[in-house]
């Protein structure tokens, strides 16, 4: 089955806690998929709301952020096509950490918490495969949080470049070429680190033949390996 609204067959063949279902199984989760198109700059989950449902991008990108105690946007995640928000929230009622906020116009497909709950009751072998790839998840996030605490700008800077260049970036001859969805000032953002130190850490990375710059919204990573040993 195919919907006219995705850019894909099907849009929940992306989603990673589906990724162990069967194509029944997946086809019964399309049925309940719903659409909707939100513009750039809206938000679409704030702190302390409940989430209803699963979101899965469609097209567009959307960035999810917290603010500091001194008022500072923190990036935590840009997502793009393919990318589902609130997976974890699926089955438990915890209220949403940070907000969600569209880069450009997007159409999402959504899977309400209530009609999902209803087809798991019927299918409990569908329950058990879902919790378990939602362990896995979560499992992920920790080491993804261990890995940046406490780190200093540069290998900050480097997960952030090797991210962008796993979602964004194009293969050309010996280099990765990245086709920046976030200004500078978001990069910083993103990298937990000010402008200023974001800048310095560029030029650093240009200096050591690692990376380099072309233009603002284009950088072509040189060195993937060199850029590696910072992780």
């Amino acid at each position: 089955m195919s919907c006219r609204e995705c850019s894909r067959n099907n849009c929940t063949d992306k989603v990673f806690i589906f990724s162990s279902l069967s194509n029944k199984e997946l086809q019964e989760i399309f049925l309940l998929i719903e659409h909707q198109t939100i513009k750039k700059g809206e938000l679409l989950l704030r702190d302390g709301e409940e989430v209803k449902a699963l979101i899965i991008i469609n097209e567009g990108r959307l960035k999810r952020f917290q603010y500091t105690k001194e008022g500072r946007e923190q990036i935590l995640d840009i997502m793009k096509s393919g990318d589902c928000i609130g997976e974890l929230h699926l089955l438990k009622d915890d209220k949403f950490d940070g907000y969600v906020q569209a880069i450009t116009d997007c159409k999402i497909c959504t899977l309400k918490k209530e009609k999902f709950h209803n087809l798991l009751i019927h299918n409990p072998e569908m329950s058990f495969k879902v919790l378990e790839l939602l362990g896995e998840r979560l499992q992920q996030m920790e080491r993804l949080a261990i890995a940046l605490a406490d780190k200093d700008g540069e290998v900050k800077l480097a997960y952030i470049l090797d991210d962008l260049a796993s979602n964004y970036g194009k293969k050309e001859g010996n280099k990765v070429v990245i086709e920046l969805p976030l200004s500078k000032e978001e990069m910083a953002f993103y990298a937990g680190v000010t402008r200023e130190t974001l800048s310095r850490k560029l030029k650093k990375f240009c200096d050591y033949k690692i990376i380099n710059m072309v233009g603002h919204k284009q950088i072509e990573i040189l060195d993937y390996e060199a850029l590696q040993n910072y992780l």
